[in-house]
């Protein structure tokens, strides 16, 4: 689980700064930058390939990972 700030800066780049529960450990100012495009429809698509988003609103987003590794994908919610 993680909880954190994104900032897209509205050019393709993203930069995140998260506080993680890695299987219990804290991990925190974990930071991270990826570059995105945004569809038509409100897909928001990132190069790592790791998280889709979909803008559900102009301040709501839904969150799914996509991570190959994984097993069990992450659903969440974000506002602004």
């Amino acid at each position: 689980m993680s909880i954190g700030i994104v900032t897209f800066d509205g050019a393709g780049n993203i930069s995140v700064t998260s506080d993680d529960n890695e299987l219990g450990t804290l991990l925190s100012g974990q930071t991270g930058t990826d570059t995105y495009s945004v569809a038509s429809n409100g897909k928001v698509t990132f190069v790592s390939g790791e998280l889709i988003i979909y803008m559900i609103s102009p301040t709501k987003v839904f969150t799914m990972s996509t991570h190959t590794l994984d097993p069990n994908p992450t659903l969440g919610f974000g506002r602004q």
